[in-house]
C-alpha cells in the first residue's frame, strides 16, 4: 500500500549524479560480508549535501540500495548490519528529520523493504539525534531496540565486527572501498529489477 501511495519514493535517481555530485558517496555496501553472513551498508550522512543532492533524490538512493541489497540470496537469508556515522551533519540535516519524514522511513524500511536487519550502529552522533531516537523508538519492538546500538568511540565497533570487515578509518583492514559502481549499478537496476519478480543472481 505504501509503495503504491508512495511510488516516487522508489523511482531511481538521474545517472549522471554519480559523475556530478559527491553526495552520492553518503551509502557504501562494504566489500566484505560480517562472519555471519550479513551485508555491512554504511552510511556517512554528513558525506550528503542538501544544497547538491534534493532531499527527495537523496531518500531514492537510500531505497534504492537496500532493495537492490536483497536481490541478494545471501542477504535475504542473513539479513543486514548497518554502520550509521553522523560525522560532520550540522542542523541543515537533521531538519529533515521531521516526524513526518522519520515515520516514513521507518514504514519504509519495517514494512516495504523485506530485510532483517540484524544491528544497527550509530557513531560520531551529537545531541541532535537524541530526539530523533527518542521519536523513532516508541514505534519499534523491543527485540529491534536491542540491535541498536550508540557507540561514545570508532573503536567499539571492533566488539562487533572483524577487522578485516571495516575500513581503514573505523580501525579495521579495508582499503579499497571503490564501492561506487555497486551503488550506480544498482540505481541503474532499480528501474526494471524492483523488490518483486526478478532474477536473485545480480
Amino acid at each position: 500500500m505504501t509503495r503504491n501511495k508512495h511510488s516516487e519514493e522508489f523511482k531511481s535517481i538521474e545517472d549522471e549524479y554519480f559523475s556530478t555530485k559527491d553526495s552520492t558517496k553518503v551509502i557504501r555496501v562494504l566489500p566484505k560480508r560480517s562472519p555471519d553472513g550479513c551485508a555491512v551498508v554504511l552510511l556517512q550522512f554528513g558525506k550528503w549535501d542538501p544544497d547538491e543532492l534534493e532531499f527527495m533524490d537523496f531518500k531514492r538512493m537510500i531505497a534504492t540500495c537496500y532493495v537492490q541489497m536483497m536481490r541478494d540470496p545471501m542477504t535475504q537469508i542473513n539479513g543486514i548490519r548497518a554502520i550509521f556515522d553522523y560525522e560532520g551533519t550540522s542542523f541543515r540535516h537533521f531538519r529533515y528529520g521531521t516526524p513526518q519524514n522519520l515515520y516514513m522511513y521507518y514504514n519504509m524500511g519495517f514494512n516495504c523493504i523485506p530485510g532483517r536487519y540484524r544491528s544497527t550502529h550509530f557513531i560520531n552522533h551529537s545531541v541532535l539525534l537524541k530526539p530523533v531516537w527518542a521519536f523513532i523508538k516508541q514505534f519499534i519492538s523491543a527485540k529491534m531496540r536491542s540491535r541498536i546500538h550508540f557507540h561514545s568511540n570508532i573503536e567499539d565497533l571492533l566488539e562487533y565486527f572483524p577487522r578485516s570487515v571495516l575500513p581503514a578509518e573505523y580501525g579495521g583492514d579495508l582499503t579499497d572501498l571503490s564501492s561506487k559502481d555497486w551503488v550506480r549499478r544498482a540505481n541503474r537496476e532499480q528501474a526494471s529489477n524492483s523488490i518483486g519478480g526478478q532474477p536473485n543472481v545480480y
